[in-house]
Order: structure tokens, then C-alpha cells, then sequence
């Protein structure tokens, strides 16, 4: 039943609430996976004193350790499905991918093949390209490492056909979960190859199990600022990273590449 495949997969554990402490310390840090991170305003009388209010990031703890209370204690958590703004439109109820059936219409039509689009929507020439007078390259950048620290959508780990066993890599056949993106004859890139493999994201454990039974994707790091592209989302991760025999908190170095002298941080 549900609850066996839960229990075997692994999905149990991301349903479950998780045990948030409740020390001084713990209301001061972040955890490394974003659990418990989120704290509501909490107003608390203390004996013969005046009210104290205080939200997320306060330093001031009392004795019981009621400094303040986490009510939402998986919001921005790594591997947890991502909010959904706008209900998704999918081929199907629950979650096949748009164009999984060339048949099926929109408004009437057909989609056009997935290449075509690209030639003729996303395609620019060089001479076509003009300096912006205001903003630099950095902006870019800058949008990437912010986007980076906050979200990461995993793959898929299903790379072969659940019915027959072909590996995605090497089949033009459309069988789930592979669906190769086709290349028409008169796309520039056709040669050897009559398509490329494409690979869905991973999905979140809870779907087709919670009330809302569609297609769920996963954010794989913490949705916080907290520079997880650097140390990390989960404890493994985390331990890797850091130089454990130091006591300075210093991350950890590559021992087997250099960038000529300068130090990269582990491959992992």
C-alpha cells in the first residue's frame, strides 16, 4: 500500500515533522538543512519584568528557553517541494509533461516541435547583439549567484525505461520516464543524432499521496540567503566542505588540483 512505498522509499522521513531544539544556541544558528529555521513572534512576560518581544534571529534567550517558537519548521528547508504560485498545467492530472502526446491540442493547436521553437524564438545572431548602456555583465552574475544560493532542482535519478529497460541516453523512443526531444530534419544540429535526450526533474515524495495529488517539484538546497552554494544543505555536505582539523571553522582545500598555485575548493 501508500504507506509501505513510503516507508521503503524513503518519502516517510520528508512527510514527518521534524524534532526542533529548543536551546539558546539553536535559536541563534541556522541548521545546515533549513529545518526549524523559520520563527514566529513570540511576545513572553518574564516574572517581574516588562513584555519582550522577538522574532527571527533574536539573541536574547531566557532560562526556560522560550525564546521563541518555530511554527512552520520545514518552510525554506532543503529537499521539501517548492510553493507553488499558480496551479500547474500539465498534459494530464497529475503530472505528464506538456507535448508528451504530439496529438493533443491547446486552444485548437497542436505544440510545434520543441527545436522549432528554439530556432525561431530564441535564436540571436551576434550582429544582433547590443551593449546596454546602464548595466554590465556583473548584474548577470551577481542574479546567478543569488539564484544559486537559494534554489536547485534536482534530476531525475530515473534514466532508463520503466518498461522495457532502454537507457535515455541512447533512445529516441518516447517511453516514461524518457522523452527525448526530437531534431527535425531541417534543424542545423541534425546530423548523426535524429534527437537528444532530455530529463525531467526530480519529484517530491508527496505527490500522488497528499490531497493535492499533481506533479510536485524539489528544491534540493535551503531557500534561505545563507551561502548554501558554499557550505552546504545537509550535514554530509557540510562536513565535506569544512577543514575539520582546524579549529577556525576554515573550509576545506583541494589536495589534488590547483588553479597554477591557487587553491580549489573539494570536487565533490
Amino acid at each position: 500500500d501508500a504507506e509501505s512505498l513510503l516507508q521503503v522509499t524513503g518519502c516517510s522521513a520528508e512527510l514527518q515533522r521534524p524534532r526542533c531544539d529548543s536551546g539558546c544556541l539553536s535559536e541563534r544558528y541556522r541548521s545546515i538543512t533549513g529545518k526549524c529555521n523559520n520563527r514566529s513572534v513570540h511576545t513572553h512576560t518574564h516574572t517581574h519584568t516588562h513584555t519582550h518581544t522577538h522574532t527571527r534571529g533574536s539573541v536574547w534567550c531566557f532560562p526556560e528557553a522560550s525564546c521563541l517558537f518555530r511554527q512552520h519548521s520545514r518552510w525554506g528547508a532543503a529537499n521539501t517541494p517548492y510553493s507553488r504560485w499558480l496551479p500547474p498545467e500539465y498534459e494530464d492530472a497529475w503530472g505528464a509533461p506538456r507535448g508528451w502526446d504530439p496529438e493533443h491540442t491547446y486552444h485548437n493547436f497542436t505544440l510545434p516541435p520543441v527545436r522549432l521553437v528554439s530556432q525561431e524564438l530564441l535564436f540571436t545572431r551576434n550582429d544582433h547583439i547590443s551593449l546596454d548602456s546602464a548595466l554590465s555583465h556583473l548584474l548577470v552574475e551577481w542574479g546567478q549567484w543569488i539564484d544559486h544560493d537559494m534554489v536547485q532542482t534536482p534530476q531525475s535519478p530515473s534514466t532508463a525505461a520503466f518498461r522495457s529497460g532502454a537507457d535515455c541516453t541512447h533512445t529516441c523512443s518516447q517511453e516514461a520516464p524518457c522523452f527525448p526531444i526530437q531534431i527535425p530534419l531541417s534543424d542545423p544540429r541534425n546530423g548523426t543524432q535524429s534527437c537528444m535526450p532530455f530529463f525531467r526533474s526530480a519529484p517530491s515524495c508527496g505527490a500522488g499521496t497528499l490531497p493535492r495529488r499533481h506533479r510536485e517539484q524539489l528544491n534540493a538546497i535551503t531557500s534561505f540567503v545563507d551561502a548554501s552554494m558554499v557550505y552546504g544543505s545537509s550535514p554530509s555536505l557540510a562536513l565535506a566542505l569544512r577543514n575539520l582539523s582546524s579549529p577556525l571553522g576554515s573550509m576545506a582545500l583541494n589536495s589534488q588540483h590547483s588553479d597554477q598555485g591557487l587553491a580549489y575548493m573539494p570536487f565533490l
